[in-house]
C-alpha cells in the first residue's frame, strides 16, 4: 500500500486576499474533521500555503497545498464521499475571486 499525495494549486485574484486567507484556514482545519467510514481521521499530513517562489514560472496560481494519505484507498475516500471536503470543496469553488485550481496527485 504506497502512500499518496495530492496536490491542489488554486489561482486567486490579488482583490481577493481574504478570501484566500479564509479558504486557507479551512483547507487545514480539514485534517481534524475529515473521517473514514470506522470514524477515524485519516490525513496524514496538509501543508502549503501562499506562493513564494523567485521562479517566475507560476502562471499566476497564488496557494499550492500537499495532502499526504496512507493509501489510494484513503484518498478515494477523501475525494468521493468525505461530506467535510466536498463541503469545503463546494466552498472553494463557489469563492469570490477563484480563477482557476489544478489538482494532481501521485504516488511515491
Amino acid at each position: 500500500m504506497a502512500p499518496v499525495t495530492h496536490i491542489v494549486a488554486i489561482k486567486f485574484t490579488q482583490a481577493q486576499a481574504e478570501v484566500a486567507a479564509s479558504l486557507t484556514t479551512g483547507f487545514f482545519a480539514l485534517k481534524d474533521l475529515v473521517r473514514n467510514a470506522d470514524g477515524e481521521p485519516f490525513i496524514l499530513s496538509i501543508r502549503g500555503g501562499p506562493d513564494c517562489s523567485i521562479e517566475g514560472l507560476q502562471k499566476g496560481f497564488t496557494h499550492l497545498f500537499v495532502v499526504d494519505f496512507a493509501s489510494v484507498e484513503d484518498r478515494d475516500w477523501y475525494v468521493q464521499k468525505d461530506p467535510e471536503h466536498a463541503k469545503f470543496a463546494t466552498q472553494l469553488v463557489e469563492a469570490v475571486g477563484l480563477d482557476n485550481v489544478i489538482v494532481l496527485d501521485f504516488q511515491s
